[in-house]
């Protein structure tokens, strides 16, 4: 997506990985192990600190600037982990002979599919590379607040290096067109984006991850293991196969 060619240099600047993030993957796994895939792995942040951990860990992005920097920090710390452009939508496929212990799809990836339709063939995919016993995450911005309070723009991210705003206008299809602005303060240099993203609702997620084979589905607000609420920003699902 032309979106995140401008902005992956400055990725680990906008989203730095925090220590909550790390504990609820190693939390959810709990203590079992296996192979990890992170479906939308981006620069590869979190890919890199479980493979330094000693984790069997698989990255899939379909944005070769992000797979190139991921690929790098890879390459600089002599790890095992691995990467490929690969479309989420392709999981069944190409892991056909893999099974998983737990699969990760974080950071509203999710969303960049283009309908339910999409949306329930790619969870029918992870179930089938997911062994008995393990696990899903997949974490989505909550849509529910965006479409009912009619919300046009998340909190601005602001920092030492960068300034990101980030706004949506909600369609008449019920599409979201996701806008950002990203200003590089070292350079004074602003780039603007705009990307179309599928609103897929909680109750309708769960029900499609029920069909899809999953149980045991509960809903954070946080990766913090807060429970979701209506008022909350995003929302993280878990889901047992």
């Amino acid at each position: 997506m032309e979106s995140y060619k401008t902005t992956a240099p400055f990725y680990d600047d906008i989203f730095p990985l925090n220590t909550d993030k790390i504990t609820f993957v190693k939390s959810i796994l709990g203590g079992k192990k296996g192979s990890i895939l992170d479906a939308g792995c981006a620069t590869g942040e979190l890919l890199v600190t479980l493979s330094k951990e000693g984790i069997d860990v698989t990255g899939i992005d379909v944005n070769d600037d992000m797979l190139n920097i991921a690929a790098g920090k890879i390459s600089s710390l002599n790890l095992s982990a691995k990467l490929k452009n690969l479309s989420i939508l392709d999981i069944g496929a190409e892991f056909i002979k893999s099974r998983f212990i737990l699969l990760l799809c974080l950071g509203n990836t999710l969303s960049h599919l283009k309908d339910i339709n999409e949306i329930f063939d790619f969870l029918k995919q992870a179930y089938m590379i997911i062994q008995p016993g393990g696990k899903i995450a997949i974490q989505i911005i909550n849509y529910n607040r965006i479409l009912e309070d009619d919300i046009r723009e998340l909190p601005v991210i602001d920092n030492e290096k960068i300034r990101f705003e980030r706004k949506y206008n909600i369609r008449p299809d019920n599409k979201v067109e996701f806008n950002t602005k990203l200003y590089i303060k070292a350079v004074d240099r602003t780039f603007e984006n705009s990307t179309l993203q599928f609103p897929i609702c909680r109750n309708e997620m769960v029900r499609l991850m029920l069909n899809a084979g999953f149980f045991n589905i509960v809903t954070y607000a946080d990766f913090k293991f807060n429970f979701f609420s209506k008022n909350d920003i995003s929302v993280i699902f878990s889901g047992d196969r």
